[in-house]
């Protein structure tokens, strides 16, 4: 026994419990059918905010079929704005549907010690705010934050970061990089500079002008003790007598 099963037009669907097959009866003729096939409007749009009830779901939605939307975690109804699309009967398309929700607000998001908060959008759910650091501070932790669900509500994750302040390393002084003063030692008080480029160059250095000085006089000591010596050998040495 031969069978044939038809099948719907693009923007039509089976009418449950329809048939939508026929049969070659014994006398060579075809089995009655009814009509099967439905216009009917295209399955219902999903929103960001909102989702038809589970109770309206259809496999197909002849004219003048009614949705009811709800919103979805994280948003709250806005009152006094319809939540309802019917499928028209001269086009099969559904009206508009309305944002009748909003998001939930999570609040103050907070901000660290010595840092601010930016508020990109808005501080509703699924908003995200950036944190910084004033000028001098470097901020420890998470640089962001979103509005995120939590049970039925909503909150802030994750928390604030901190702002630390600025550390610079401190050097300790060398024998090349000795500070500006004055040093007791053993010998006495010497002054020391931090640099050699410290010391103008015009002037010299009063450590090398006494030493040339003294060094000087044990010159002329030396000569005047060699000039005697050699006066006395050649008896031209009279010294005088009181």
């Amino acid at each position: 026994m031969e069978s044939v099963t038809y099948k719907c037009l693009d923007g039509f669907y089976n009418i449950y419990g329809k048939l939508d097959v026929v049969t070659c009866l014994s006398d060579s003729t075809w089995s009655d059918i009814e009509e099967f096939c439905q216009r009917s409007c295209y399955s219902p749009s999903r929103y960001r905010f909102a989702r038809p009830r589970l109770e309206d779901i259809k496999t197909y939605y002849p004219a003048n079929t009614r949705v009811t939307y709800i919103c979805r975690p994280g948003y709250d109804t806005i009152p006094g704005i319809s939540s309802v699309v019917t499928c028209l009967e001269n086009n099969y398309t559904w009206t508009n549907l309305p944002v009748f929700c909003e998001g939930k607000s999570c609040g103050d998001p907070g901000k660290p010690e010595n840092g601010e908060v930016v508020i990109l959008t808005n501080l509703l759910f699924s908003a995200k705010v950036n944190f910084i650091c004033a000028e001098g501070y470097i901020l420890v932790g998470v640089s962001s934050a979103q509005c995120v669900l939590k049970g039925d509500g909503v909150e802030w994750k994750p928390e604030p970061p901190k702002c630390q302040r600025q550390t610079s390393p401190t050097k300790s002084p060398t024998s090349e990089n000795k500070p500006f003063g004055k040093e007791t030692t053993n010998r006495g008080t010497e002054f020391t500079m931090s640099h050699a480029e410290d010391v103008p160059k015009s002037k010299p250095e009063i450590g090398r002008i006494t030493g040339i000085v003294a060094g000087s006089v044990v010159a002329v000591i030396f000569l005047a003790a060699s000039i005697v010596a050699c006066l006395k050998r050649t008896h031209l040495w009279h010294p005088s007598t009181s």
